[in-house]
């Protein structure tokens, strides 16, 4: 299963398997210069602007740009030859292993770039918001990969809607910055960093997040049962 759930990622085009590690290099030096670049007094400091900047332009476009080249896209030949639903399952696996995957480094190069580079203390404060770092990019990643994947469930190629996407999410924050109110808020719904509190974070984000993925999960089901991929 490991070995299959692996397969179309290796047998990508080259080109996206060297995107996905330029875009991941990237992103890794991007973070660290956010972070060791800043003036930030506190380590809280540097956990609130990476989530409101550093998130969604270091972390999640490797995310995203992953998930397009591991996805598996079934042939009219193999649709017959095994359960079409089986194209799904993988996604949804894909999609959250590389979710968790995109969540642990983040919340590595933000332990790195704190603990070492900038030589903060490291107290029970600083674990919890590292920890805390580390769910919220794993929300990020797999609520939007949701998305992404219901797109290209309804037709749209990966091609297509990835560029457009992470544009628009890279762009959100100067885009809503003129805004009054609390817009950014909810475009960033599931990472927005609300309060440095478990308890907030879990009944604001966690709970929401877990009832989205529901929602999008269930959707995905229904949009690939009815989609006739024949001509694939």
């Amino acid at each position: 299963m490991c070995s299959d759930l692996f397969h179309p990622f290796r047998t990508a085009p080259w080109t996206m398997r060297i995107a996905v590690g330029l875009v991941s290099l990237f992103g890794i030096l991007y973070a660290v210069s956010l972070l060791y670049g800043g003036s930030a007094p506190s380590l809280r400091d540097d956990y609130i602007g990476f989530m409101r900047v550093g998130a969604a332009s270091c972390s999640l476009p490797p995310c995203l740009v992953a998930v397009g080249a591991g996805s598996a896209r079934y042939g009219a030949f193999e649709r017959v030859r095994r359960d079409p639903r089986d194209e799904l399952r993988r996604n949804l696996v894909w999609l959250i292993l590389m979710g968790l995957l995109t969540g642990a480094c983040s919340g590595m190069v933000f332990a790195l770039a704190e603990f070492v580079l900038l030589s903060r203390p490291f107290e029970a404060k600083s674990l919890s918001l590292t920890v805390m770092l580390t769910a919220q990019t794993v929300m990020m990643c797999v609520s939007v990969s949701l998305l992404v994947l219901l797109l290209a469930n309804c037709g749209l190629p990966w091609s297509r809607t990835l560029p457009v996407l992470i544009a628009v999410l890279l762009l959100a924050n100067w885009m809503l910055m003129p805004l009054t109110g609390e817009a950014a808020r909810y475009v960033y719904y599931f990472w927005y960093p609300i309060s440095p509190y478990w308890p907030d974070v879990f009944i604001g984000q966690v709970m929401p997040f877990a009832g989205w993925c529901l929602i999008f999960v269930f959707a995905n089901v229904v949009v690939f049962g009815r989609m006739d991929r024949l001509e694939a």
